[in-house]
């Protein structure tokens, strides 16, 4: 058996501990001190007490605040295999402590390590952030999924491969209409947010009519992925104002607006290129930037501009020293609530 991860503490060194504990004998002990951006490799032989005999089965440990996943799999049946655990520097406890951990495995199960949806929704009251409130070197990317799926697949794995965070905000209809692609974005761990029920202006709604559109949002992304959204919400033109925040804050929820776009939903034949979408996300990087990217591909020229930009905009981007977060996880970093 062998475990595999990339790690991305936030300047931080941690060490990781995994042990594999068989049916009889000793247990076995992995060490490994893991600094920013490393990968790692740790290999458990099997034995006859241990046989094989089963599917390849992955367990994915999370070590809070961005630190990133260690993935692992093996001939192995899973109850064969004792604690994998993550030892966090004292000043990292805090935020660990708000993930559930699962005695009987000893695995941390990272998607239930969410923010209080009160303190961050309080913290956006009458107001939505353009740029995330720190002056680290941190970037947030956020997905729109609003239209189609066709980018969805490539974002996924590419975020999988580079062990790098993200927020996904999903449109009602869209999750009704992919449900697979919604399931499996809140299966990997990803943060949710609500993007509202349809592709409607705010604006131009009654304020039971925004509610609404809130409420059904939120219960239908419930229903398939089992997430509550909250406490994220982005309208889908970015165009709310003091009447709908207020709405939108009434319902638990904070907005969420971006630095910058990439525009590369306007696909080539809206004189878009991987290029261009590139240039603008690196031309206005800056401390704390929110970066909105979208899932689909292009109606008129079926491009995934965002899609295929993705791999270098996240190579690029740490190059220059910046790294990546979840909205959950900054919120979690920002200390208990």
């Amino acid at each position: 058996m062998f475990l595999t991860g990339r790690f991305q503490p936030h300047g931080q060194t941690v060490l990781l501990e995994l042990r594999r504990q068989p049916p009889s004998g000793s247990p076995e002990t992995r060490a490994s001190t893991i600094r920013a951006g490393d990968r790692m490799q740790e290999s458990f032989p099997t034995s006859r007490d241990d046989p094989g005999g089963t599917a390849a089965r992955s367990i994915v440990v999370a070590a809070r605040r961005g630190l990133g996943d260690l993935a692992g799999s093996g001939p192995g049946r899973l109850r064969h295999w004792g604690a994998c655990s993550v030892r966090l520097p004292s000043e990292l406890n805090r935020a660990a402590g708000a993930g559930r951990v699962d005695h009987r495995s000893g695995l941390v199960d990272h998607r239930s390590d969410r923010p209080n949806p009160a303190a961050a929704a309080g913290s956006l009251v009458g107001t939505e952030w353009s740029r995330l409130p720190t002056t680290q070197k941190v970037v947030a990317l956020t997905f729109d999924a609003g239209n189609n799926d066709g980018g969805v697949a490539s974002i996924l794995a590419t975020l999988r491969a580079t062990g790098t965070p993200a927020t996904f905000f999903l449109n009602g209809r869209w999750v009704q209409a992919y449900p697979t692609d919604a399931r499996q974005i809140a299966a990997d761990g990803y943060s949710i947010g609500n993007h509202s029920a349809d592709l409607v202006h705010f604006g131009t709604l009654s304020d039971s009519e925004a509610r609404q559109q809130i409420l059904e949002g939120a219960q239908i992304i419930k229903s398939v992925t089992g997430r509550d959204p909250r406490p994220w919400f982005r309208s889908p033109f970015g165009d709310l104002d003091a009447r709908t925040i207020k709405i939108v804050n009434s319902l638990g929820y904070g907005s969420i607006f971006w630095t910058v776009g990439t525009q590369g939903y306007l696909g080539t034949s809206g004189g878009q290129s991987v290029s261009s979408v590139v240039t603008r996300v690196l031309g206005s990087l800056q401390p704390a930037e929110i970066v909105i990217l979208e899932v689909q591909a292009n109606a008129t020229d079926h491009s995934t501009l965002d899609a295929d930009a993705l791999p270098t905009i996240i190579r690029d981007v740490e190059q220059r020293g910046y790294q990546f977060v979840s909205l959950d996880q900054f919120m979690l970093s920002m200390g208990p609530k």
